[in-house]
Order: structure tokens, then C-alpha cells, then sequence
């Protein structure tokens, strides 16, 4: 990819780039890759493959989710119920702020299959 001055970008610039894209997209991987014109394909490569591109990356999306948790906390000091539910059950689960299904087995039940699924064991 060639840049304003018709010199091809290096490796190490193109992942420059992409990081502060990253961090002005609040770590929008999509819109940084396409504003750094880079393909998703090399973005997550260097993630799997350079350790401090995969550090910088983490580093950018931990400060986008304080960022979000400050404004979370923000509308929960504000009296507003909804941040405060969301809030509970992600962080008070522990207390029971948790909306789940409990489902409870009591002893062995017969497995019944359909006559459709027969013909699906029988070939394996």
C-alpha cells in the first residue's frame, strides 16, 4: 500500500498506523483496519503473531472499557435504573443479580429418538 509520498508503507508502520486508528475508533477493529487501509486478514495475523501488537491492542480496548464502565458509573451515581440493573447483574452476580434457568435433573429418562434421526446414527 503506498502512502501520500508514493513510498510503500512498511510492516511497522502499517501496524502504527492501524493502533492509532484503533484508539481513535475506540477499538472498532472494522473502522481502524479500513481507515489504516489494512485487511482484517493482517490485523488479526499480527495479533497472532507479535506479541506486543496483540499487548498494544488489549492496552487500547482496556482503556476504551474504563472509559465505559466511568460513564456506566456515571448514569448509576445518576440515579438511573437501568445502568443500575445492568450494572448488578454483571457485577453482582455474586449476590444473586444473575437472571438464569435452573433446571434441575432427577434420575435417569429414557433417551427417545425419532424414527427421522434412526437412519443418521446407523451410518456413523
Amino acid at each position: 500500500m503506498a502512502s501520500v509520498t508514493g513510498r510503500k508503507r512498511t510492516i511497522r508502520q502499517r501496524k502504527k498506523e492501524v493502533l492509532e486508528r484503533l484508539q481513535k475508533t475506540h477499538g472498532i477493529i472494522a473502522t481502524a483496519c479500513a481507515q489504516a487501509k489494512i485487511s482484517r486478514q493482517s490485523f488479526y495475523d499480527w495479533l497472532n503473531q507479535d506479541e506486543q501488537f496483540k499487548s498494544d491492542v488489549e492496552d487500547i480496548i482496556e482503556i476504551t472499557t474504563d472509559k465505559v464502565e466511568r460513564k456506566l458509573l456515571e448514569k448509576v451515581n445518576g440515579g438511573n435504573l437501568t445502568a443500575i440493573i445492568f450494572y448488578l447483574k454483571c457485577k453482582g452476580k455474586n449476590r444473586g443479580w444473575v437472571e438464569r434457568q435452573e433446571v434441575e435433573h432427577t434420575g435417569p429418562r429414557p433417551i427417545v429418538v425419532s424414527s427421522e434421526w434412526e437412519g443418521l446414527l446407523e451410518e456413523n
